[in-house]
């Protein structure tokens, strides 16, 4: 079973919609149920750029002991500088943004579902 890379596929999503936001400024997209304009593009940099932080770490950990994520690459040793990196970056995230794509499936926690 191949596992599910969630930030990766969260950080294409933002990808797409960055790119139609620049494309036609005046045409808002709908992103984990908030609307978005062009004004709303350096906020949405600074989350793209957390998850593709996000993206390397979870790859690392899921599939590899290498990541090569929007052209750059990181590895098992980089780790830890991915980790101060990510919680620079949480850091400069808007209030309101949950900070972790919506999950499915049952979660358990210490071994009892909780959801």
């Amino acid at each position: 079973m191949v596992p599910t890379l969630v930030y990766a596929s969260w950080l294409e999503s933002y990808s797409a919609d960055i790119a139609a936001l620049r494309a036609t400024p005046g045409t808002p997209v709908t992103l984990d149920g908030k609307s978005y304009t062009s004004t709303d593009l350096p906020t949405l940099i600074r989350i793209h750029a957390w998850l593709a932080v996000k993206a390397a770490m979870e790859k690392i950990e899921v599939e590899a002991q290498s990541a090569s994520i929007g052209g750059r690459a990181a590895s098992r040793a980089d780790y830890r500088a991915l980790t101060q990196r990510e919680a620079e970056l949480r850091a400069g995230l808007p209030a309101d943004f949950g900070g972790a794509p919506a999950r499915t499936g049952i979660n358990v926690l210490y071994g009892v579902p909780c959801g």
